[in-house]
């Protein structure tokens, strides 16, 4: 009996996280921002070379960078926009 009471709470929990999750997106405000992979298609090199040019500049402080989350089909999922200062 005990079991099944913690697991309506359960239930409940995760119904509640899952719904907050899906609800907040977080992206970028302002212009500028571009996620490695659209730099590198604009650069026109690969991502691999584009992560290295843009791990360098964040070393150098010339960039910036903001780490947020985009919601997919049926999840969310965390990416990265950077812009240059």
């Amino acid at each position: 009996m005990q079991r099944k009471a913690f697991k309506s709470i359960d239930d409940k929990w995760v119904g509640l996280l899952k719904e907050a999750l899906h609800k907040n997106e977080r992206r970028p405000v302002g212009d500028g921002w571009v996620t490695v992979v659209e730099l590198a298609a604009k650069l026109k090199v690969g991502t691999d070379r584009a992560y290295s040019l843009v791990s360098e500049m964040v070393a150098k402080k010339k960039v910036e960078r903001f780490v947020g989350a985009v919601k997919l089909e049926k999840k969310m999922a965390r990416r990265v926009w950077y812009r240059p200062l």
